[in-house]
């Protein structure tokens, strides 16, 4: 994990926004670190599991499992954008590619209502979304679907685990950060 020290984002204009949405996005981190940790406590062995629940928590008795990584992704979304206008830096794309894909698709515009150019299996897999238990952390949009003799199938691009995700955001702002 990474070093604790605070992240200050300085006397900029948007400062208290970026303050504001970091925070949440730290609180929405703790709560599935907490979590994660309590799995593996309870039993070690999940560690080395690769588990799929078909509803919102995946065994981690918090119903709030689901809501979790689609409050986050749409918060991240607008964090990063923010922060690269405030830091003049590129966006990480590659990076954060299927945190903000699963954003565009489910979080905030499910392509079931608002399809694009999506397949019917891609808009249908909007509205189902799971949690996957794999490696000691909880991930969601893992899971692919096809609809018989069908060549659709659900995106293969979302998946994305908030934890390290999580890590990732804070390794890339300390990186382009300029405190004074």
């Amino acid at each position: 994990m990474l070093a604790t020290k605070p992240i200050s984002f300085a006397d900029r204009p948007e400062s208290y926004s970026l303050t504001v949405l970091w925070s949440g996005l730290c609180h929405l981190n703790s709560i599935l670190r907490g979590l994660e940790e309590a799995r593996i406590k309870h039993d070690p062995k999940s560690k080395d599991m690769l588990t799929m629940n078909f509803d919102g928590e995946c065994g981690s008795g918090d119903t709030m499992l689901l809501n979790y990584f689609l409050w986050y992704s749409c918060s991240a979304d607008s964090f990063l954008d923010l922060f690269c206008k405030a830091f003049a830096t590129k966006d990480p794309q590659p990076t954060f590619g299927n945190m903000r894909r699963f954003r565009d698709q489910v979080s905030a515009h499910m392509s079931h209502v608002y399809p694009r150019k999506d397949n019917k299996e891609t808009q249908s897999a909007s509205l189902r979304q799971f949690i996957t238990w794999d490696a000691g952390s909880y991930s969601v949009g893992r899971e692919i679907t096809a609809s018989g003799s069908s060549p659709e199938r659900s995106p293969s691009d979302w998946g994305w685990e908030l934890t390290k995700t999580h890590e990732q955001l804070e390794a890339f702002i300390r990186r382009n950060i300029t405190n004074p």
